[in-house]
């Protein structure tokens, strides 16, 4: 005799989450971001400094405002 019929979604709920828990978990146990941490400085330290007297004026785009009356410009 399995689960009640109104049991079902709840099964399924918990399937899934431990599904997405696993898919989760399983790559920090390969720890990724001790590689990145170590290749961070480096990154970092080879970035070039940029003065703020020396950059040009950003354009400023305005939202969009329809034209209502087409007889003014």
């Amino acid at each position: 005799m399995g689960p009640r019929e109104e049991d079902n979604s709840l099964l399924l709920l918990g399937a899934v989450t431990l599904i997405c828990g696993l898919i989760a978990f399983v790559p920090s146990l390969l720890d990724p971001t001790s590689r990145i941490a170590e290749t961070a400085p480096e990154r970092i330290s080879s970035k070039t400094v940029i003065q703020a007297g020396t950059l040009s004026p950003a354009r400023v785009i305005v939202p969009f405002t329809p034209n209502t009356t087409p007889a003014q410009r």
